[in-house]
């Protein structure tokens, strides 16, 4: 795919989304419940797996009770193992150089400003970064479960090429 098509694709796709934003809701929610139905299927097939070793141990003779019951269990752990590392996964934070309310007060009172007005969700941290861009990066606390902490990177020569109204401009996209 050559940057033309993938123009092309971008445009299409944004174009969709923009005549009907509650389709691309359902379809995200579509996606996060077929997600989490995998990892509860995997979680029931172990649980029914184990619980059949331990009831084979009731009919069985003295040998195949002992020989069930570690296998049961050996299912049982390593299965809600599995699982639960596949939700509890870690992202390391970005990496840049964290600045404080002390060190740019204007910067984090244009911050306040933009996020009352935009409704949007505070930042945990701010950080400079040697890049010319800006990004907002999300890392979850509880892998899939959530709770992130909010990360707003900028790139100080992204700062030190663009007048303030820019900046605001770029802040608020």
């Amino acid at each position: 795919m050559n940057r033309e098509e993938f123009d092309k694709l971008v445009h299409a796709v944004e174009s969709g989304v923009a005549k009907n934003p509650t389709a691309l809701r359902w379809r995200v929610a579509l996606w996060a419940a077929i997600g989490y139905g995998l990892l509860l299927t995997g979680m029931f097939v172990v649980v029914v797996l184990a619980s059949g070793f331990y009831a084979v141990m009731f009919w069985a003779d003295l040998s195949g009770k002992i020989l069930c019951g570690i296998v049961g269990t050996i299912i049982l752990i390593g299965g809600s193992w599995a699982v639960l590392k596949a939700l509890l996964i870690r992202i390391p934070p970005p990496k840049g150089t964290p600045i404080t309310r002390g060190e740019a007060p204007q910067l984090f009172a244009l911050l306040n400003e933009l996020r009352a007005r935009l409704r949007s969700v505070p930042f945990h941290e701010v950080m400079l970064m040697p890049e010319h861009n800006a990004a907002v990066v999300q890392v979850p606390r509880l892998g899939v479960l959530g709770w992130s902490r909010n990360y707003l990177l900028l790139g100080l020569p992204l700062l030190e090429a663009h007048s303030p109204e820019e900046v605001r401009a770029i802040l608020a996209h």
